[in-house]
């Protein structure tokens, strides 16, 4: 569009100065190939991608990978953020503090059946259960029919028994009988910040497992950052009501959403959206990747899953303390590519009606063709320059 209007700006030049003005055809064509010259679009063409480019090496610096150019504006218009807890709240190393062994079967023969379940998955949890066996030489049975499932926990046949290891939800969909009591110490662990992990051998309970991840240092200073900006925050955990309670009133989070699968986080967010809103969801598993992928802005952790930062705008290699560095950098840009667009509009109405001969009348004053060219490439270098000095940006 630009370009035709340029276009149409130095045809209508040109028949000004040959019909109205009755000037020579050579002053004439001197005219319109300044206007040409002088309001060639390119500050106005590089004003914004250049900044973003710029933006971008400086994130890379503080350890964000951005894979979408429009990240930056989009971060500034966030008003709900949506959090993962385990690896994203969490520094996603969580270990086995408790194991409690119920009736019927001995402590390392529990201990075989579990492990030997989870050892194929990739989720945290699963990871400290395994390390956990690994630590007390625990032997690893043969596995078969395994099968996860997001959310929930994992079934697989272990040593020709079926072994279910997962959240009390995972129980209840597959029948499992809990008892008052086992209810009783769930809610008991789970009232002291731990995630609590049930494992029942042929549909029968015969563990509870407690595990407990360290909150990041900076997940409170981030909350704190988020709201202070006007975002609402929002804690979306696929662990139990207890556990996510006690995380989100340690760091002061507005609303909490627990025993979530993949498609509950996808559907809040869409809810959210419907509403309004402009979500960014940061995450780091596997269950995350369906909401990212819905949210206005997805943010993945550097160490998550590979699908959620194939599913992720921004990955988050140093962590989500790094995101309030982002918002600041953000600021920065989107003042910065408005500078350029300003200056390269300042420029075009400045100098066009020049390059047009409106002082060539009155004052006989010429913007020759070769010196438009010369006004152009100003131009474009101080649209480089400013743009360049976001790089001396320090957070």
């Amino acid at each position: 569009l630009l370009t035709w209007a340029v276009v149409a700006t130095s045809i209508a030049t040109l028949a000004y100065w040959v019909v109205v003005a009755g000037a020579s055809l050579e002053v004439a064509v001197l005219f319109s190939v300044a206007v040409l010259a002088v309001s060639c679009p390119c500050p106005l063409g590089i004003a914004v991608p250049l900044v973003v480019w710029v933006a971008s090496q400086k994130a890379s610096k503080l350890g964000l990978l951005v894979k979408r150019g429009d990240a930056f504006e989009r971060i500034l218009g966030v008003n709900v953020a949506v959090l993962d807890k385990t690896g994203t709240l969490t520094v996603g190393q969580p270990s086995v503090q408790v194991v409690e062994v119920l009736d019927g079967l001995g402590a390392r023969e529990v201990l075989g059946y579990v492990c030997s379940a989870e050892s194929r998955s990739e989720h945290p949890l699963a990871r400290a259960i395994v390390k956990y066996c690994e630590d007390l030489n625990v032997e690893a049975l043969e596995v078969h029919d395994y099968v996860h499932l997001p959310g929930l926990g994992v079934l697989a046949k272990v040593g020709g028994v079926e072994v279910a290891v997962g959240s009390t939800r995972l129980m209840e969909e597959l029948g499992v009988e809990l008892s008052s009591e086992v209810l009783a110490k769930v809610g008991r662990w789970a009232s002291k910040g731990y995630t609590v992990v049930l494992a029942a051998v042929d549909r029968t309970p015969r563990a509870i497992i407690g595990i407990r991840d360290s909150l990041r240092p900076e997940a409170g200073s981030l909350v704190s950052f988020l709201r202070s900006l006007g975002v609402r925050t929002v804690l979306a955990t696929g662990d139990s009501w207890p556990a996510a309670r006690a995380v989100a009133e340690e760091l002061g989070i507005d609303e909490v959403y627990a025993e979530m699968r993949p498609e509950d986080k996808a559907e809040l967010v869409e809810e959210l959206t419907r509403r309004g809103y402009k979500v960014m969801f940061i995450g780091d598993g596997v269950n995350d990747a369906p909401a990212m992928g819905r949210a206005f802005l997805g943010v993945a952790m550097g160490r998550g899953a590979d699908i959620s930062k194939e599913a992720g705008d921004v990955v988050a290699l140093a962590g989500i303390g790094a995101l309030r560095s982002f918002f600041r950098l953000a600021k920065v840009a989107r003042r910065k590519a408005l500078e350029n667009l300003a200056w390269a509009f300042i420029y075009n109405i400045a100098l066009v009606p020049v390059a047009a001969g409106a002082l060539y009348g009155t004052l006989g004053l010429m913007l020759r063709p070769e010196l438009a060219a010369v006004a152009m490439v100003l131009s474009d270098i101080s649209v480089v320059l400013n743009s360049l000095t976001l790089a001396r940006w320090r957070p």
